[in-house]
């Protein structure tokens, strides 16, 4: 077998409902199978599938913002007077806040990162995008984790460009919120529950730093809303979430793919274009790490 680093997909030619072929780094490579394992970002890719002809259909998908604490503060809520031990490690939480998007269902954690950094995942220019990692000792000072709800496919339309174009701009927003320089937007987790602008020293892992920005600049409405009564409920029950040592940041647009390439249920093919296999995050029937993997 052969890898081709720095190679792009250019193309596909699909033919009485079929692959044939693929162009890529300016040759044309006939081909039998090929299977497609994008990810949820390849944007580009997705509109190179519709144009050649491949069923895409929009699907409901995670939005919100990604908060950060103390690792230390995450030790004490689940360690309690064990915190600190030398044989316990970092630690880390899921967590639901039921009903707190009213309609719209539950908000929930996603991705923690305890012992973590906060993380870029836009992948072009004029665009700010959150996720968050954690290396393998998990032993920096912060945790981190996306704090998300569903947006269902009623909100925006059931056109498969639709939710793409619509996560671009909220992107493009808060790149604009910031200056245009790449920070990545923040409020304390007071301010945000109280819609008041943060200001004084902004400490966070995100690798390029922070810039104070209230966050109803570029998230929508039932997000800030539904992200007040997460933090609320959340505070209740792990004390100082929503307090002084909780950074929002924003926005988490990139938690799962808006689309759902159409595959046969027996052969797992494109429903469009046999011998094309839709796999992992990207092909919009898995939503992580995990499933992605399974899948």
């Amino acid at each position: 077998g052969e890898v081709r680093f720095g190679t792009r997909l250019d193309s596909l030619e699909v033919a009485d409902g079929a692959l044939r072929a693929i162009r890529a780094g300016g040759e044309t490579i006939p081909c039998g199978p090929l299977l497609l394992g994008i990810g949820h970002s390849a944007r580009d890719t997705i509109r190179l599938l519709i144009g050649a002809g491949v069923t895409v259909t929009a699907k409901p998908f995670q939005l919100g913002v990604r908060v950060e604490h103390p690792q230390g503060l995450v030790d004490r809520w689940q360690y309690g007077s064990a915190c600190g031990h030398a044989r316990l490690p970092p630690a880390e939480y899921h967590l639901v806040a039921k009903g707190a998007a009213r309609e719209r269902g539950d908000v929930y954690s996603f991705c923690m990162c305890p012992g973590g950094v906060i993380l870029p995942t836009n992948e072009s220019p004029g665009q700010i995008a959150t996720n968050g990692a954690s290396r393998s000792r998990r032993g920096a000072p912060f945790a981190n984790s996306g704090l998300v709800l569903t947006v269902p496919v009623e909100e925006i339309g059931n056109d498969a460009l639709t939710g793409l174009e619509y996560l671009e701009r909220i992107e493009r927003a808060a790149f604009a919120s910031t200056g245009g320089n790449y920070r990545v937007p923040a409020q304390r987790g007071p301010d945000f529950v109280a819609d008041r602008a943060s200001d004084g020293v902004l400490e966070t892992s995100y690798p390029l730093g922070g810039q104070w920005t209230e966050l109803r600049r570029f998230l929508p409405e039932f997000v800030i809303t539904g992200m007040k009564r997460a933090l609320a409920d959340l505070n209740s029950r792990l004390p100082g979430f929503a307090g002084p040592d909780c950074l929002v940041t924003a926005p988490e647009t990139r938690a799962s793919a808006p689309v759902r390439i159409s595959r046969d249920a027996e052969t797992r093919e494109s429903v469009s274009a046999r011998g094309l296999y839709p796999i992992g995050e990207g092909a919009g029937y898995a939503g992580g790490i995990m499933s992605a993997a399974r899948d």
